[in-house]
């Protein structure tokens, strides 16, 4: 099996027919209803994480983002709140996982302190994903 794979690039200018957060073309915000509590979840460095609050968790977060709806199976939130990314869909181990946070921080970090140094927004692509959507699909064309 190969090496888990993505590839982390700085975004120059949004796509033709795409915008970044904070670009006057986007509509403005709408709060979803049945969101978060009114109260901020982190309140200081010493507030209690998201995993440990009582009124919020990983299963809700994915329910109001239906991650379910437009990313199963190779997307989901982790027990720590985390977006994830499943390489190989349904047949990913569990230490095969990617938590989305880690590559962030890691591109976004200073070359100093073992970072890349890349400037937010990010382009993240998993070539394994890829494969595993065209291997699907070639799958269901020999079926057929």
């Amino acid at each position: 099996m190969p090496a888990l794979a993505y590839c982390v690039e700085a975004a120059a200018a949004p796509p033709p027919g795409c915008a970044f957060a904070g670009d006057s073309s986007l509509p403005s915000p709408v709060l979803f209803s049945g969101g978060p509590p009114e109260t901020t979840i982190f309140t200081s460095p010493a507030a209690t994480p998201i995993s440990e609050n009582p009124s919020w968790s990983p299963s809700l977060s994915s329910s109001l983002y239906k991650i379910d709806g437009w990313g199963a199976p190779y997307f989901s939130v982790n027990g720590t709140g985390n977006m994830t990314v499943r390489p190989y869909g349904t047949a990913t181990l569990p230490h095969q996982e990617i938590d989305l946070l880690k590559i962030v921080k890691k591109a976004s970090d200073p070359i100093s302190s073992g970072g890349l140094g890349l400037q937010l927004p990010l382009i993240v692509r998993f070539p394994d994903v890829l494969k595993n959507r065209l291997e699907s699909l070639q799958s269901a064309f020999d079926c057929a």
